[in-house]
């Protein structure tokens, strides 16, 4: 499987094996002032109102499991070491996530922040490519990306029996999927445009096509009404109705990149990742204006020094989970930089790593308020 059109690249990976309460990756300070505020990846404080994820205790489960219909399987996170403190309203809530923690193999994992700790499960084991997860705002199902068909294409889990079902079979696959607000339609990309479908893989209908295959139509998500499509485009944020009409820009660029736009939990607000100041880092504007890139007109939620950022997640309505590159390093004579998954509380708040590796860790999402596995 070819992982670098990713955009950081490949990390070396680590099996493990077992079941762990384990504590989340590096936690450090910003700086007041300006974007470049310097983010050190030293365990630092937060203020008082931000309660620390403390470790937990390491158990011991070979249990195995997951899309073959069995129970979930819970993982060995050990490697993940260091302190993170999160906001009191992202305890105990689920992440989504794609890593390929297991050599050679990229599958689904979830990620709880618990008040002991985080707990690290492995939803998918199988030996195809898994990425993109996507919870129904229901949290009884689960989009996903996978190329077990030979291509990528989209699939959906139910969460209680795990039982998958295959909604896509295109030419040019499918990935990217998203939930509309009622569960009703998945938005998606194949190939280089976006497409609308019942959420049962029925009534298929183009929304926007791209430029070209370097310049897709991508990384959509519809609004909270139902009404329209967000998507980037030509390193642009777009937003059209759902019959393909009423194109605008949100965020419009003639010199840098913006890219994998995403909706506010309320629909007011549009996280996006914009390359300024020779990185790539997570903004917010409202979702109803056009802003030129690289403005005052928003705020930055992430700093320069905390690595390429993009993919934003809303959590709440001030919590934002992303990845990261981390620093590249070399095996085997090959340099790479590998992804973690973050979380922000807030424009100005210190970014902290949730999952740092083993691999590659990508395209966070978050659960439901409530959603526990089974």
């Amino acid at each position: 499987m070819d992982l670098n059109s990713y955009g950081f690249g490949v990390g070396f990976l680590t099996s493990l094996m077992g079941f762990a309460w384990v504590a989340p990756g590096c936690g450090g300070r910003v700086e007041s002032g300006s974007p470049d505020a310097a983010f050190q990846p030293d365990g630092g404080g937060l203020g008082p109102s931000e309660p620390e994820i403390d470790t937990g205790t390491l158990e011991s489960d070979s249990g195995s499991g997951g899309s073959d219909g069995s129970s979930f399987s819970q993982v060995d996170a050990a490697a993940v070491t260091g302190t993170c403190k999160a906001p009191v309203e992202a305890v105990g809530r689920w992440i989504a996530f794609d890593a390929d923690r297991v050599p050679g193999n990229r599958d689904i994992y979830l990620v709880q922040l618990g008040a002991n700790g985080l707990l690290l499960v492995r939803l998918t084991t199988d030996p195809s490519t898994e990425k993109d997860p996507a919870f129904s705002n229901d949290g009884t199902r689960l989009a996903f990306a996978s190329d077990r068909s030979g291509t990528m294409e989209i699939y959906v889990m139910n969460l209680a029996t795990k039982a998958v079902t295959q909604l896509t079979s295109l030419s040019a696959g499918a990935e990217e999927p998203s939930w509309s607000r009622d569960d009703s339609e998945i938005v998606f990309r194949s190939g280089i445009s976006v497409f609308l479908m019942n959420a049962d893989g029925t009534n298929s209908r183009l929304v926007q096509t791209g430029i070209s295959a370097l310049e897709p139509a991508e990384y959509p998500s519809m609004s909270a009404d139902g009404t329209q499509v967000l998507f980037d485009t030509f390193a642009q944020i777009q937003t059209a109705d759902v019959d393909g009409g009423g194109l605008r820009y949100v965020v419009d660029n003639t010199d840098t990149n913006d890219e994998t736009p995403a909706f506010s939990p309320d629909g007011v607000n549009v996280a996006f990742a914009i390359y300024c100041w020779q990185t790539e880092q997570i903004a917010v504007t409202p979702f109803d204006t056009s802003v030129e890139p690289c403005s005052s007109d928003y705020e930055y939620v992430t700093p320069t020094s905390a690595g390429s950022a993009r993919r934003p997640a809303w959590g709440t309505a001030s919590v934002i989970a992303f990845e990261h590159a981390l620093p590249t390093s070399t095996q085997n004579g090959y340099s790479f930089a590998p992804a973690a998954i973050a979380l922000s509380a807030s424009p100005g708040s210190t970014p902290c790593d949730l999952v740092t590796g083993p691999g590659d860790s990508r395209n966070p999402n978050w659960a439901p308020v409530g959603f526990e596995p089974n």
